[in-house]
């Protein structure tokens, strides 16, 4: 094995990937959840490396912490404004509240910041 060669393709897979994180996240808000998935299938489909699905995952996680740290990804900001597109479509509270416990069960503190934010609305 060359180090070299290995450390070049390591390299530009990350830049590969960091390019479409930026790109899908100009086109669209994701949750993190979402760029992951969503890097993952393009990783799988259109690049094709030879790298295993784990040591793709630890560096797409790598990615969006670091996204995170330079405040471009934000799942707060992702579920307030799910949240506030939601409470257009939806006509009651009653409505809304369900979706929110569908939605973002593994943010609890979350839905109770959305249904305190869209009962002042």
């Amino acid at each position: 094995m060359n180090p070299t060669g290995n450390k070049s393709d390591f390299e530009d897979l990350t830049t590969n990937l960091k390019d479409l994180a930026y790109s899908y996240l100009e086109k669209y808000s994701p949750s993190k959840q979402q760029l992951k998935v969503y890097l993952l299938k393009k990783y799988l489909t259109k690049i094709k490396g030879t790298k295993s699905k784990k040591e793709v995952s630890t560096i797409i996680d790598e990615i969006i912490s670091n996204l995170e740290k330079n405040k471009i990804l934000n799942d707060e900001m992702y579920s307030d404004s799910k949240a506030t597109s939601r409470s257009t479509i939806a006509g009651s509270c009653n409505r809304r509240y369900p979706w929110l416990c569908a939605e973002r069960s593994e943010y609890p503190a979350a839905i109770a910041d959305c249904v305190a934010f869209l009962l002042i609305r």
